[in-house]
């Protein structure tokens, strides 16, 4: 049995059993989960809430992992199994529950307080027995006073209902699961339990066809857009059999006579199974979308769902794999996609397909997953494929890494704030060891809240000693091998949906010369496969060409000799070192080697030459660097001045640049190979001298000017100019 907490109510404690994951049904573990946190029920004098029977209300709210609620009508927000899984913390949770939708096939029925039910329905006992001696799977509630039952099976209208204690939900609804079978059993098809607990509650509507799906298959979930989208084409372009006439039809290329309906059947299952994956319906959800599709032809027989839930579509949805990708079960895991004949037949011979859409009104600003780099443009597009460029040993995986931490924590980036999402970094050069060696060093002297989110939407993969290569050559092509759909299913276990991807570096990814544009153009093809699955930004690292090694400027053209891939990315940006007269323009020619300038040679969403420039810090603790958005000014020329009013001069004009200066700022500045090019004492000697005098004033952030401004919470007080 379960472990359990307790929660104290104002009449009393209630004892909880937290969930035991293991126990949990496959059928279960592919549905929406959430969080929940047993709280008292209070009434608005602020007095508990009774049950009938004397016991205290609970609310148990459906939660995200983070703790705040979420609504029940908006699943993108919940969370998969294994995300509830790493979520729950009994300190923070009571439990889990899971999100019951119609697509899923799945009716959940829960009795409350069991030991009663008897006074008032007593047939309720010999249908649970009946359900427990077919081995159907029930379990208890988390106060252990009640019972829960997933079975196969439909409510009329996807309706739920409830009288007297018994409670059956199909379809928007949020239910508990404790994971503790009372004996084993499994989910299974019993539209026979559903039919006698709603004729004994009198929820039965007359002349209602129940068909359940078959048990042990998993549905997934159907979109009510992409299921429109289907049924429009479908009835476009198969019009006939949409209709339902299959036996007396005129022969084109789709419709034609069939010998049977079961043919038929076939036949536009097989339309809409290859056209579900042409529009990128994720392969977890085609058999839902399929067959909720289907439904609203002409060919729909209630009688035979069944059937075509359990035969016809699979059957359908495995041949157009096959034909598809040329390898049952997976989606283009050879070739080069999709056969031009089949995309031409499909699409290419109704021109009206491609008319443009003109948008009145305006269309929203394209999304960035990355940084920006000066308050106006951002790296990295989502949805979207991008190159990072540089040279070898210039710190491509340690700024990449880096951002991806910031993006991973939600974590502000030079001084901008960031939106924060789901990233995988792979890495075809970096040990395990590395990746969390430089990791480390990120985060070190972060808050541990910060770190700790990092940590949990972050994942780095260490692919060396894996042939991890996206492209490789058969029959003299390149095609794809499969290993793209690899990072799509560890983006969909992981839950990364519109977040960052990032692969260091294309080199280890690809087979062939990169200088061809076959090769370039190939692994182009298979990164959007990523981008096309997941929705995120995929940013590919690149090596710069050899004929740019001595170059002082960032261009198009740099990533591995050839423009073929670079075309094929939606955004370009790169590191390249500081040149000799910048650092001269910024009085850094001692120190020019620890700057890097990162910038935006080409980007389709933005300006061109935009860009930050980036400090290469050592980390003793970790034996590594990190790359940090360095605030570079002009040095101030100070003709027939003293040193002291020289660096009085520099600090004024430092803080002028840069409103949210704090201590730690002017510190950072300070040194032999500091911007102020002063020690620490005699920078803060020359701060407080520029207090004493009213020049400089302390300057407290408000909560309203912190939000307004994107100023991080350690930002407490800066520097401001009062007159010079």
């Amino acid at each position: 049995m379960n472990a359990t907490q307790i929660v104290k109510t104002q009449v009393g404690e209630v004892t909880f059993l937290l969930p035991n994951f293991d126990g949990i049904p496959d059928a279960l573990k592919h549905q929406k989960f959430a969080m929940w946190k047993a709280e008292p029920e209070l009434d608005k004098n602020g007095e508990q809430k009774l049950k009938p029977n004397g016991k205290p209300r609970i609310k148990k709210a459906p939660r995200s992992a983070t703790g705040y609620n979420i609504s029940k009508n908006e699943p993108e927000k919940w969370l998969t199994y294994d995300l509830a899984v790493a979520a729950f913390d009994p300190d923070n949770f009571t439990g889990v529950g899971v999100l019951m939708q119609a697509s899923s096939g799945l009716v959940g029925i829960d009795l409350d307080d069991i030991a009663e039910l008897p006074i008032t329905y007593p047939e309720v006992k010999d249908i649970v027995n009946k359900a427990r001696e077919e081995g159907i799977y029930c379990e208890p509630s988390p106060s252990n006073t009640g019972l829960r039952i997933f079975v196969y099976g439909k409510l009329p209208n996807d309706d739920g209902k409830r009288r007297g204690g018994i409670e059956l939900y199909s379809n928007v609804s949020f239910l508990t699961v404790t994971g503790s079978p009372v004996r084993s059993g499994e989910i299974k098809e019993a539209q026979w339990l559903v039919d006698q607990l709603l004729n004994l509650i009198g929820a039965r509507d007359e002349g209602t066809a129940s068909q359940a799906h078959p048990a042990n298959i998993t549905l997934g979930n159907a979109d009510s857009v992409q299921v429109d989208a289907l049924a429009a084409w479908a009835a476009h372009h198969c019009a006939q059999l949409w209709e339902g006439r299959w036996d007396n039809i005129k022969y084109s290329i789709i419709d034609k006579v069939y010998p049977s309906q079961s043919e038929a059947d076939m036949a536009l299952a097989g339309h809409l199974a290859r056209e579900a994956l042409k529009l990128g319906i994720a392969q977890d959800d085609i058999l839902a979308t399929v067959f909720e599709t289907f439904k609203k032809s002409g060919l729909y027989r209630p009688d035979k769902q069944a059937q075509i839930v359990k035969y016809t579509i699979p059957k359908a949805i495995n041949a157009a794999l096959e034909k598809i990708a040329g390898q049952s079960g997976l989606i283009s895991t050879a070739g080069n996609g999709t056969p031009p004949s089949e995309f031409a037949a499909a699409q290419f011979d109704d021109p009206d397909r491609w008319k443009p859409t003109y948008v009145e009104g305006g269309m929203p600003a394209r999304q960035f997953i990355g940084p920006s780099l000066d308050g106006r443009n951002r790296l990295f597009p989502a949805a979207a494929l991008s190159s990072f460029v540089a040279l070898g040993g210039m710190g491509k995986t340690t700024t990449l890494l880096g951002i991806c931490c910031h993006t991973a924590a939600g974590k502000s980036w030079n001084n901008y704030p960031l939106r924060q999402c789901k990233v995988a970094m792979l890495s075809v050069e970096e040990t395990q060891d590395e990746l969390d060696r430089k990791f480390s060093a990120v985060v070190d002297i972060w808050t541990p809240e910060e770190r700790q989110a990092a940590i949990n939407n972050l994942r780095l993969v260490s692919c060396l000693g894996v042939d991890a290569r996206l492209t490789a050559s058969q029959y003299g092509q390149m095609a794809g091998t499969g290993f793209a759909e690899y990072i799509v299913k560890l983006a969909r276990n992981f839950g990364l949906q519109d977040g960052l991807i990032v692969l260091d570096h294309m080199q280890g990814f690809a087979s062939g010369d990169l200088n061809t544009s076959e090769t370039a153009t190939a692994i182009a093809r298979e990164a959007n496969k990523i981008v096309k699955a997941t929705g995120a930004a995929v940013v590919m690292a690149a090596h710069i060409s050899k004929a740019n090694i001595k170059a002082e400027t960032l261009e198009q053209g740099f990533a591995v000799g050839s423009l073929a891939f670079e075309n094929a990315a939606r955004q370009l940006s790169g590191m390249i070192r500081m040149s000799e007269e910048q650092a001269k323009k910024y009085g850094l020619e001692d120190a020019k080697d620890q700057y890097r300038w990162l910038g935006l040679p080409k980007n389709s969403y933005g300006e061109i030459d935009a860009g930050v420039w980036l400090k290469v810090v050592q980390s003793p603790k970790y034996h590594t660097v990190i790359t940090v958005p360095a605030q570079l000014a002009l040095p101030v020329k100070s003709v027939g001045k003293t040193a002291s009013d020289s660096l009085r001069d520099r600090l004024i004009q430092y803080i002028r640049e840069h409103p949210y200066t704090t201590s730690n700022h002017l510190d950072e500045q300070a040194g032999k190979n500091g911007l102020f090019k002063a020690s620490k004492e005699k920078v803060r000697h020359a701060k407080k001298g520029l207090l004493d005098d009213g020049i400089l004033t302390l300057h407290t952030v408000g909560a309203e000017e912190r939000e307004a401004k994107s100023v991080t919470k350690q930002v407490k007080q800066v520097y401001r100019v009062v007159t010079c």
